[in-house]
């Protein structure tokens, strides 16, 4: 019989470990990234069926549609550190989930300003405007959200307000980005 030598079938073994390991690592984001999809799903729908009653209205119906429930499921008031750390994981999802959505809702915006922009001269900056509004309001919005932290001081709430600054207003720019998208109608 013959037998393979001791650093061949430890390299194969190592091999193998390194194959599982990126095979297991390769299913979780998936998981998670299917999850990510389903809120966006969530959260765009809702923006969908509220917009035709103005931006407003989307916005009191549609924040916090997935981080408030999620809290609400947390653990109890006694363990404030953990509560505190479930509140921003679910701030944090939410804020996910409307990523994704001005992620999807940016092309569509950005291709209705360069109709506009072929169709009319007086609108032939919107395109470029649109990038620089969108950019100023990326400085914006971090700076707001530092400021609501920094109001907190050095409590341990200081990033959970962060984490909830961050899901309004990503979420309010996500609306308004939607609402104007039909612009070259």
């Amino acid at each position: 019989m013959i037998r393979a030598p001791l650093h061949l079938l430890a390299s194969a073994a190592a091999s193998a470990v390194v194959v599982l390991s990126a095979l297991l690592s390769w299913s979780a984001p998936t998981a998670a990234a299917a999850d990510e999809l389903d809120d966006a799903r969530f959260l765009t729908q809702c923006v969908e069926t509220q917009l035709a009653s103005g931006t407003a209205r989307a916005e009191s119906v549609c924040l916090g549609l997935i981080a408030l429930p999620c809290t609400d499921a947390g653990p109890s008031a006694d363990d404030v550190q953990a509560q505190e750390k479930h509140e921003i994981a679910c701030l944090s999802r939410e804020t996910a989930a409307w990523q994704v959505a001005v992620d999807e809702w940016w092309p569509d915006l950005l291709a209705a300003t360069v109709t506009l922009d072929a169709r009319d001269d007086r609108q032939s900056a919107s395109a470029d405007a649109l990038r620089q509004a969108h950019r100023a309001w990326e400085s914006f919005a971090q700076a707001e959200c530092a400021y609501a932290a920094a109001l907190w001081g050095r409590s341990t709430y200081r990033e959970v307000s962060r984490a909830d600054c961050e899901m309004r207003t990503l979420a309010r720019r996500a609306i308004q980005l939607r609402a104007q998208t039909g612009l070259d109608s």
